[in-house]
C-alpha cells in the first residue's frame, strides 16, 4: 500500500470522518466487502467501529447485508463491535444477513450471541422475515437457538402466519416440530389454517390438522375453515374438517351463512352431501331468511334441491328479502 493511501486511510481513521450520506472510511469498506482496508482501519485503535451513518447502519449492518462474510468475521474479532445496533427502521446485522439470505453470515453472527429477538419498527424479527422469505436453513439455525416462535409483528402475523402465507410448507413443519402455537391469530382474526384454506394450500391445512389446531376458529367477519373450504369448493378439506369435528352450522357475521348454504349456492353437491352426512342444521336461516333449500331452489340445482328434501328439510319456511 502507497505512502499517500497509507496517511489518507490514518486520517480517516482517526477523524472519524463521515461523507455526505454520513458514510466513515469503515462503513464505505464494509459495503464494497474491501477485507484488507477493513484490516488496515481496524488496525489503528482509535477507530470508531459501531458509528452509524444517516440512516443508522454501520459496519456490521452493512456487510452482512451484503453478505461480505470475511469482513463480517473481521469486525466481529474486534471486541469493541456491537452486534445488535439497530438502523433507523430497527434492522440489525442479524435481519440483513437473513433479508438477503446469507447463511454463512447468520451462524457468524449467532456464534457471537447476537440478540436473535430484537424487533425492527414493524415489530418483526429476524425468524419472521427467515419464514416469510422461505429460508428453512436460516429458520433452522434460528430455531436451533431457541428464538421465540411465536412473537407477532404490528399485523398479529407471527412466523407460521408468514410460513403458511407464502406456501413455505417445509417452513411450517419445522416450526410445528418445534411446538410453535397453531392457533395464534392477526389483528383481524385470521389464523394459519384460515389463511391456508383461503389459498388452498392443502397440504399445509392438514399439517395443521395433525397438530390440532382450533378447526372452529372465525376471521373477523366470523367466517370459518369450513365456511371458508365450502367457498373455495375443497371437497377433500371439507372432509377432513368434518372428520376433527369441527362445527357444521357456524354462520358467518355479514350475510348468517352457513357452509351448507354456501355449498347449496354453488351447486357443489359433494359438498353438500358431506354436510349432509354429518347431520347439519338444513334450516337455519341466513338475515334475508333465506335456507339452503330456498338458495338452491332459486339457483335452479335439482340435485341439492333432491339431496335438501331427501334429509326432510323444512318446506315452509319464508324468506323476508323484499323483491
Amino acid at each position: 500500500m502507497d505512502v499517500m493511501r497509507k496517511s489518507l486511510l490514518k486520517n480517516l481513521c482517526k477523524n472519524d470522518c463521515q461523507d455526505i450520506n454520513g458514510d466513515t472510511a469503515l462503513i464505505i469498506a464494509a459495503s464494497n466487502g474491501q477485507k484488507d482496508i477493513i484490516d488496515e482501519l481496524l488496525a489503528h485503535h482509535n477507530c470508531k467501529i459501531d458509528l452509524q451513518n444517516n440512516e443508522g447502519d454501520t459496519a456490521l449492518i452493512i456487510a452482512a447485508s451484503n453478505g461480505h462474510k470475511d469482513v463480517v468475521d473481521a469486525l466481529l474479532a474486534h471486541h469493541n463491535c456491537n452486534v445488535d445496533l439497530q438502523n433507523i427502521n430497527g434492522e440489525t446485522a442479524l435481519m440483513g444477513a437473513v433479508d438477503h439470505g446469507h447463511k454463512d453470515v447468520v451462524d457468524a453472527l449467532l456464534a457471537h450471541n447476537c440478540n436473535i429477538d430484537l424487533q425492527n419498527i414493524y415489530v418483526e424479527t429476524a425468524l419472521l422475515r427467515a419464514a416469510a422469505n422461505g429460508s428453512k436453513d436460516i429458520v433452522d439455525a434460528l430455531l436451533a437457538h431457541n428464538c421465540n416462535l411465536d412473537i407477532q409483528d404490528k399485523t398479529g402475523w407471527n412466523a407460521l402466519i408468514f410460513a403458511v402465507d407464502h406456501g413455505h410448507k417445509d417452513v411450517v413443519d419445522a416450526l410445528l416440530a418445534h411446538n410453535c402455537n397453531v392457533d395464534v391469530h392477526s389483528n383481524d382474526d385470521w389464523n394459519a389454517l384460515l389463511i391456508a384454506v383461503n389459498l388452498g394450500h392443502k397440504d399445509i391445512a392438514n399439517a395443521l390438522l395433525a397438530h390440532n389446531c382450533n378447526v372452529d376458529m372465525q376471521n373477523i367477519n366470523g367466517k370459518t375453515a369450513l365456511i371458508i373450504a365450502a367457498e373455495k369448493g375443497l371437497t377433500d378439506v371439507v372432509d377432513t374438517l368434518l372428520a376433527r369435528k369441527c362445527n357444521v352450522d357456524v354462520q358467518d357475521d355479514e350475510y348468517g351463512l352457513t357452509a351448507l348454504m354456501i355449498a347449496a349456492c354453488y351447486g357443489n353437491n359433494d359438498i353438500v352431501y358431506l354436510l349432509l352426512a354429518h347431520n347439519c342444521n338444513l334450516d337455519v336461516q341466513n338475515i334475508y331468511g333465506e335456507t339452503a333449500l330456498i338458495i338452491a331452489a332459486e339457483k335452479d340445482y335439482s340435485d341439492v334441491v333432491d339431496m335438501l328434501l331427501a334429509h326432510k328439510c323444512n318446506l315452509d319456511l319464508q324468506n323476508n328479502k323484499k323483491v
